[in-house]
């Protein structure tokens, strides 16, 4: 039963946890609205406290799977704010398992030529370099946001594409520490390009370091920033 045919209702539901492990089974043959609506509908009540977290996370699983690329980037979307949720080490006892969840569909969707395939394919990429810290994709993009930024040398703005700035400049922020850190806060305030400047403190929000996190809030305060950025 999906209480909300057709997604046609603005509202969200809560179901006994049978019902909902029901649901969850029959995700990948939902029409696209209903699928959307599962996944919101899921993500509150687990917010609330009514679904118990393998309902959650069985349920985004599933709608990673479906075949409209709207909806897997919702689960997406969904599976990253648990981020706001767990500590750094609890992340680190389930990234093998966020790995296991989106890697199948992303190295499906390698050989895809449309659009939405090709963004969607990018989304998890980031994910899992970025949430799931999966090492074979984050191995050579440390390297390749030093050389952006010109850690050891000159900036080589053709070190990374644009598409993928965000992403790679995050894993600098992540694993070089202060030093690639305080360059790009420099670079990113300084620049006058918006697609720059919104990667490189988009980057530097994925900042786990404490003292680095209060070095960034320090710099917001002080208006260095625009009134859009953060």
């Amino acid at each position: 039963v999906h209480p909300n045919a057709d997604g046609a209702g603005y509202y969200r539901f809560s179901m006994s946890q049978s019902w909902m492990d029901s649901l969850i089974a029959s995700a990948s043959s939902l029409s696209a609205p209903e699928a959307l609506v599962l996944s919101d509908s899921l993500d509150a009540s687990f917010l609330a406290g009514e679904a118990q977290a393998g309902s959650f996370v069985h349920g985004m699983a599933a709608l990673l799977d479906h075949p409209d690329w709207d909806v897997a980037e919702s689960a997406m979307n969904r599976l990253e704010s648990i981020t706001q949720i767990l500590t750094a080490e609890e992340m680190t006892r389930i990234y093998p398992s966020l790995q296991k969840m989106v890697r199948p569909r992303y190295e499906a969707l390698g050989d895809a030529a449309d659009e939405a395939s090709r963004l969607l394919r990018q989304r998890m990429q980031r994910f899992l370099i970025v949430i799931a810290r999966d090492q074979e994709l984050r191995k050579p993009l440390a390297e390749q946001a030093a050389a952006r930024i010109g850690l050891n040398g000159p900036p080589d703005p053709s070190a990374v594409a644009v598409d993928e700035l965000e992403t790679v400049l995050s894993v600098g922020v992540q694993d070089l520490g202060e030093p690639f850190f305080d360059l790009l806060l420099e670079q990113g305030v300084a620049s006058e390009d918006p697609e720059f400047r919104n990667s490189a403190f988009g980057a530097l929000a994925r900042v786990e370091d404490p003292a680095l996190a209060t070095k960034l809030h320090a710099a917001i305060l002080g208006g260095d920033f625009k009134g859009t950025e953060f």
